[in-house]
């Protein structure tokens, strides 16, 4: 059987590049591909193709939106800049912003899925 390109956390729908660590937690569902991903996180709960609402009040602003807890990076809520940074700054890799930003997740995906191991 090949193994699962994305996990989907069941308590929150959040949506996480593979690796056999985050795989063994309890929380984590397997997904095959982006489209099944974002399926279950909806159904969890998670919105991962969300637009953005109203401008939060300037005390509220994150310091950066596609970091979770821990300043973990979370692709599935990075916008395009956030995305295009992290591929450049770890991959070194330029993305190409006029695509969709569910195209560009996807593809930050597979550069982490490719670098691993």
């Amino acid at each position: 059987m090949p193994t699962p390109k994305y996990l989907v956390r069941s308590d929150n729908g959040r949506i996480f590049a593979y690796t056999p660590q985050l795989a063994s937690l309890p929380t984590m569902m397997e997904s095959m591909d982006l489209e099944e991903a974002q399926m279950l996180s909806r159904k969890r709960g998670g919105n991962p193709t969300a637009s953005r609402g109203p401008d939060p009040e300037p005390n509220d602003t994150p310091a950066n939106e596609g970091q979770g807890e821990n300043d973990e990076f979370v692709i599935s809520k990075a916008n395009k800049d956030e995305l295009e940074a992290f591929a450049k700054e770890q991959f070194d890799v330029d993305l190409d912003k006029r695509k969709k930003v569910d195209d560009l997740r996807a593809e930050v995906m597979e550069l982490v899925q490719a670098n691993e191991g």
